[in-house]
């Protein structure tokens, strides 16, 4: 990693595919062909989001020409302060996201004859990574490499990838070839994209904290990434992308020395400590389970402590990004910690920026676009069925359901 914070005081891209969408809505209300209402004070607001800064996502392998846009306008854009920062999210590994249906990829690592994604075969996934390498991969890191110097680029690195081999293993869609996929994938990714730009800086996911903020995986996801040898590629690690916890509060030093962790901090020696007064029952859940991230700070602090704890010889101080696009109302967890699919209530977070109350964090960010949907109900509105239905998708707590 480096010591300089990205995000201090640099001007972000906007995401030239949200301000579009924004832009038909706004044209469909003028023109009154929308499908939905859009009162005047709404219309105001989305005016103020077009020029919101949110991630581009390279989730498929046409979408590296989207990439090269970006990247041609901010350089395009650079005037006496310099070309903005472009915000990427590099999310196609094989067998991506193997434990939900509704954000299964385009490369797999065994296909039926029928061309039918099997996620439970077994093997080492080695055509898989043949064309994540040689098809994304290769191709995002000349793409960089050629804006090396000229624009600043930041890249979040495959979402929900190493969570997934930390608590999902035993789920056969998770098994041998989707780990050596997910192992093979980032290795290669973090070293060759950090080789072609060595200014880039890589934020590799961690999930959240109602998914690893208890210690016992928190330190196994560490433990892991620096055991694939992840650690000095990496500025740090991602949180909450696409998801809807709550900041909440960063507990003090000393819930992070030595045997403490914020979960024993909270539970014995002081429950009234800011931090542990969650905002709202999902929160309170996982404290009294024992779980030292039930804000997105407090795992970030989490992070840290087992990077400085178990990362060897390497000098691993890693820095966080949250994302908080859609975490503006934590009530709304409530109802279920477990709800990630288009969550009922939810509403946008705090703005993106690098001020953020701890060096441990670099910036907020609106890395998921913000409503953008993260899958369909079982019968979508026109009456087909949803191709890749989630049964997350159809509880109460989502959308359309």
């Amino acid at each position: 990693g480096t010591d300089v914070n990205p995000f201090a005081g640099a001007r972000v891209y906007a995401n030239p595919i949200m301000v579009a969408s924004i832009d038909a809505m706004l044209e469909a209300q003028f023109e009154d062909v929308g499908d939905i209402p859009i009162s005047d004070e709404q219309a105001g607001v989305l005016n103020l989001l077009r020029e919101v800064p949110a991630a581009i996502w390279i989730d498929t392998k046409a979408k590296l020409r989207v990439a090269r846009a970006v990247l041609e306008d901010a350089a395009a854009q650079a005037g006496n302060a310099g070309a903005p920062l472009v915000l990427l999210v590099l999310y196609d590994l094989p067998n991506r996201d193997c434990n939900a249906a509704a954000s299964l990829g385009e490369i797999c690592c065994h296909r039926t004859e029928e061309g039918v994604c099997q996620l439970s075969a077994p093997g080492d996934c080695a055509s898989g990574l043949r064309e994540y390498r040689e098809e994304v991969v290769d191709p995002l890191a000349m793409l960089i490499g050629e804006f090396e110097g000229r624009v600043p680029v930041v890249v979040v690195i495959e979402p929900d990838s190493i969570a997934n081999l930390v608590t999902n293993s035993d789920v056969p869609n998770c098994g041998a070839a989707t780990s050596a996929a997910y192992r093979g994938g980032l290795q290669y990714a973090v070293s060759h994209l950090k080789a072609a730009a060595p200014s880039a800086q890589l934020y590799l996911d961690a999930g959240h904290g109602g998914w690893l903020g208890w210690d016992e995986m928190a330190s196994k996801y560490v433990s892991l990434v620096c055991e694939l040898g992840l650690a000095p590629h990496l500025r740090g690690f991602s949180t909450n992308v696409a998801n809807y916890n709550a900041l909440g509060n960063y507990c003090p030093d000393e819930a992070y020395v030595g045997e403490e962790n914020a979960a024993h901090y909270c539970n014995w020696i002081d429950q009234n400590a800011t931090c542990c007064m969650s905002v709202n029952h999902c929160g309170q859940k996982l404290m009294e389970g024992y779980n030292s991230g039930i804000g997105e700070y407090m795992y970030a602090q989490t992070l840290a402590k087992y990077a400085r704890e178990q990362c060897g010889d390497v000098d691993f101080m890693p820095h966080m990004v949250i994302d908080s696009g859609r975490n503006g109302a934590p009530l709304a967890r409530d109802s279920s910690c477990e709800s990630w699919c288009n969550v009922r209530g939810s509403r946008l977070g705090r703005l993106p920026t690098a001020d953020t109350g701890d060096d441990v964090v670099d910036a907020l960010l609106w890395v998921k676009t913000p409503g953008e949907s993260d899958g369909c109900s079982r019968t979508l509105p026109d009456g087909r069925a949803c191709a890749r239905y989630d049964p997350a998708c159809g509880t109460p707590f989502a959308l359309g359901s």
